[in-house]
């Protein structure tokens, strides 16, 4: 990934309902500005992310489901409109043909996914496909090669919120969301250090 060149991302929706891979793409997609790559997502892909969410907390406040639609949809660089669907899918699985659909209708150069189906695909179908398909852990590996100050500065927002939520180790969350090469990234970069307050002494007066 070279700065010269913007690179246009599409992101499944099996990376955006993971809250620690949705959150990365997302701040990092805000922090870099458009400079390094720009993130595109369709309303399908949207919807199949909070249909899944919704999914796996059946108790989350309606409130709660509409702004992380929202925050989701103001993140993001752009949303695709017309992709209408191809005869020409690389994958079998239909349910998956609106996401190759978009990404070749919008001119991606990317597409980030965990689908296996998509990741597994032979060296022949994806040589020919108009756009890469890359996995969250390498995509945010190439972001940090090419922009660490980013995910430096992502980095420490990232301590911030929830350092005061418990959580101390970012590289974990990672992990386990299937980014164990990101993670390492992230552990290298330096994390806020506590601030120490230390009471001045007053000078003392004495009388004459």
């Amino acid at each position: 990934m070279l700065r010269e060149v913007v690179i246009r991302v599409l992101a499944d929706a099996n990376v955006l309902h993971s809250r620690t891979l949705r959150d990365w793409a997302l701040m990092l997609n805000v922090e870099t500005k458009g400079e390094l790559f720009t993130m595109h997502y369709t309303e399908d892909i949207l919807a199949e992310t909070i249909a899944t969410i919704r999914r796996r907390h059946v108790n989350l406040d309606g409130t709660a489901i509409t702004l992380l639609a929202d925050r989701i949809r103001t993140s993001m660089t752009d949303r695709i409109d017309r992709y209408p669907l191809r005869q020409d899918s690389p994958v079998k699985d239909d349910k998956d043909h609106h996401v190759h659909a978009a990404a070749v209708a919008a001119g991606m150069d990317m597409l980030v996914t965990l689908d296996n189906d998509f990741l597994r695909l032979a060296d022949e179908a994806t040589d020919a496909l108009p756009y890469e398909i890359i996995c969250p852990d390498d995509f945010f590996v190439l972001i940090d090669d090419s922009d660490p100050r980013a995910t430096r500065t992502t980095t420490l927002k990232q301590h911030g919120y929830w350092t005061g939520r418990g959580v101390t180790n970012l590289a974990v969350q990672l992990r386990r969301a299937g980014c164990p090469g990101f993670g390492e990234r992230v552990a290298n970069h330096p994390s806020p250090r506590p601030l120490l307050l230390t009471r001045r002494r007053r000078p003392s007066v004495r009388g004459d």
